[in-house]
């Protein structure tokens, strides 16, 4: 009944501005355009309906972002969208750009963001729980992501989209050691056990490529209510044995050679050069990777003879929960226009109609799958999946996310999660710094559980949020 009022009165509205002819008489909307409904949060705005601009500010694909804008703009004739491309670079990099830009008193209406708590700490993120909380589209967003960018009942970023982290597998080189390619449905277990039987640390054959970081993952896997890094929705429990478990196997598959761990000089002296990548030389059989990198990788083995496959990461008790990482999107504190940018990130971001009209475009530019929704869209995901069966196993990941079965990462909206990964552990003021390598995993849980939990109180309390 909200709606149907809504848009009722918004036709009342045109109807009285039409009868004027003033069509730059101040009004009052309910919702951003007529057939589209943000709930009862009003706005008004002395200017035209055709004579809105927002700006805009990301780091992802610039053709296939101007495109999406062309057809925003096509569905919302009076929105004039500039993208702004002063703000540069890439994730921490992009977000650095965008603080200085707004302490030069220029913020772009909508843009990207690497740190949600930086936007909030600099005072750039608009609370835009008033137009999430009633649209009815954000109820397909899965649970697990839209809890996310919320603090209390105040919500200052949007999930965008989510990447998902696989094993690339060198089927070739599998082939070529007389092993045979596992099943879709693996288990960590028997992807170790295939490293392991792969790997030959004096020939310089590796199982892996780089590191691991199962203490992050394999607590997801065989416990369903533990997250990321053992994040359970309100706290990290380090002291959990299956964080221990992780964190041994991270140690004991190094110290086996079973993950690539090449010198400068090693490398020179196999390959010809010490900056050589082991994996693309095929002495590594498999990397786990995320899918912003994997069609780029893929063709690159092509290139040098080798089949790649990517498989979903493998499953433990809990089943194949899939690792992935977040990106969000955010509605400039400043903007004139909060509706009219919101139905713009909506569009960039999670909406289920902006994806139909990425996929077009995906599909027109002939660009590679590398990002996915954050909801439940069959249409889309089904298409996704089409778009992406060049790939062996990127389809198998498609099916897995679309169950929900996705463990997101905590880095890019979690207060004081980065105060501890990126500057307190090797800080002076961690008495520890230094010492990590030589203390056991049982010594190091409960140190990591007091400090990460002290930052992320800190954290919460120096912005003014509430959990």
């Amino acid at each position: 009944m909200k709606k149907i009022f809504s848009v009722f009165l918004l036709l009342i509205l045109t109807v009285v501005l039409f009868a004027c002819g003033d069509s730059t008489t101040s009004i009052t909307t309910v919702g951003t355009t007529i057939g589209t409904t943000v709930g009862s949060t009003t706005a008004t705005t002395t200017q035209p309906r055709n004579n809105i601009q927002l700006t805009y500010a990301s780091w992802g694909n610039a053709t296939v972002e101007e495109k999406m804008i062309e057809a925003f703009e096509a569905k919302y004739p009076y929105i004039d969208v500039i993208i702004d491309r002063t703000i540069t670079g890439t994730g921490r990099q992009f977000t650095e750009s965008l603080v200085a830009a707004a302490q030069a008193g220029t913020v772009p209406d909508v843009f990207v963001i690497d740190n949600v708590p930086i936007a909030i700490k600099n005072k750039l993120a608009l609370d835009i729980a008033p137009y999430w909380n009633a649209d009815a589209d954000t109820d397909k967003v899965f649970d697990n992501i839209a809890s996310t960018g919320v603090y209390g009942d105040v919500r200052y970023a949007a999930p965008s989209y989510q990447f998902v982290r696989g094993v690339l597998l060198n089927k070739t080189i599998l082939e070529d050691a007389g092993l045979s390619a596992p099943y879709i449905d693996w288990t960590y277990d028997e992807m170790i056990e295939l490293a392991r039987d792969f790997s030959n640390p004096s020939e310089y054959k590796f199982g892996f490529n780089g590191g691991l970081n199962f203490d992050a993952t394999i607590p997801s896997l065989d416990d369903a209510s533990l997250g990321y890094h053992t994040w359970d929705g309100e706290k990290f429990n380090y002291a959990n044995p299956l964080w221990i478990k992780g964190f041994n196997l991270n140690r004991q598959l190094v110290q086996e050679g079973v993950v690539e761990a090449m010198t400068g000089e090693e490398k020179e002296a196999v390959f010809g050069s010490a900056d050589a990548w082991p994996f693309v030389e095929g002495h590594a059989l498999m990397s786990i990777n995320g899918s912003w990198d994997v069609p780029y990788v893929v063709e690159q083995f092509k290139t040098a003879g080798y089949d790649l496959a990517f498989y979903p990461y493998p499953a433990g008790s809990a089943g194949q929960r899939i690792p992935v990482v977040l990106d969000y999107m955010v509605v400039s504190k400043q903007t004139s226009y909060p509706e009219d940018a919101y139905e713009l990130l909506k569009w960039m971001s999670f909406g289920e109609e902006g994806w139909k009209a990425r996929i077009e475009i995906l599909e027109e530019l002939g660009e590679p799958v590398t990002a996915f929704p954050v909801g439940d869209y069959p249409e889309v995901w089904e298409d996704l999946r089409v778009l992406a069966e060049d790939i062996e196993g990127m389809p198998d990941n498609i099916d897995l996310l679309l169950l929900g079965l996705g463990v997101p990462d905590t880095d890019k909206w979690l207060p004081g999660y980065n105060e501890f990964f990126d500057t307190w552990l090797a800080s002076t003021e961690n008495p520890y710094a230094g010492l990590w390598d030589g203390m056991t995993p049982e010594a190091i849980a409960p140190i990591y559980q007091e400090h990460m939990t002290r930052l992320i109180n800190e954290a919460y309390t120096n912005l003014g949020l509430s959990k």
